[in-house]
């Protein structure tokens, strides 16, 4: 069975199904942001209920965990402008917490009520949205200092526990809504490594010579750094307001 095959089989569960999934699940299938994951999913699973073999998942176990994800980020960041581009962002940067969402195991795959329940999963879901915002810190010296401020110890992302998983998420959507609408959200959910690297990859191939590949580099990351520290200091001024719309 093919890519496209397998695309169109869940556009159409997405579409039968309509009320048990939400309309972003749909978009990131259509749009091609999950083809890789979407490769894994065992053909024989689209019509009968099949022991799986070789890292393969189902479609219905697929279109549960993604919509975890989602429902996730809908809750922490329902006033985010940027919403659906930083769920593309999520996923386009951070394949490894992504596939060890897919991955995560469940009683019963098939029970939406249980999978809401489900601590392993809530905490792949977490693991997943804090990614790129952890990984970041090696290039926004701020990050680190205002992880630090909230009593966050910086670490690999697999080797936060959910209680701390959970620390950081509300400490980013207290960022998110600090910029009442406004700053460039985004960039707290994209991947700086990814991003950088696509950068250079063009300014290498580029005719003009003006700047080094290493100037291109500090540059780059020198505005992601100004950013950042914007949407810091936009935080800082309006945290002690916050505990006004808990």
């Amino acid at each position: 069975m093919t890519l496209d095959t397998k695309t169109e089989l869940l556009r159409y569960k997405l579409l039968h199904q309509r009320y048990d999934y939400d309309i972003d699940v749909y978009n990131l299938v259509a749009y091609g942001e999950l083809n890789n994951e979407i490769s894994r999913i065992d053909e024989l699973s689209f019509s009968f209920m099949v022991e799986l073999e070789n890292e393969k998942i189902t479609p219905r176990q697929f279109l549960i965990y993604i919509n975890e994800f989602v429902r996730y980020m809908k809750l922490y960041f329902y006033n985010m402008a940027t919403f659906q581009f930083s769920l593309r962002e999520i996923i386009r940067g951070n394949k490894e917490e992504l596939n060890d969402l897919l991955d995560c195991k469940c009683d019963d795959p098939y029970n939406c009520f249980g999978i809401k329940k489900n601590n392993n999963i809530k905490e792949c879901c977490y693991k997943l949205i804090i990614a790129s915002f952890i990984k970041n810190a090696k290039y926004v010296p701020t990050l680190k200092t205002i992880l630090e401020e909230n009593h966050i110890k910086l670490k690999e992302v697999k080797d936060y526990t959910l209680k701390e998983s959970e620390k950081i998420l509300n400490l980013l959507s207290d960022i998110v809504f600090a910029q009442r609408g406004r700053g460039i959200t985004m960039e707290l959910f994209e991947n700086i490594d990814t991003h950088l690297k696509e950068h250079l990859e063009r300014k290498a191939k580029s005719k003009s010579k003006k700047y080094t590949l290493e100037d291109y580099k500090n540059r780059y990351i020198d505005s992601y750094i100004k950013n950042y520290e914007r949407m810091f200091k936009a935080y800082n001024v309006r945290k002690k307001y916050l505990k006004h719309f808990i």
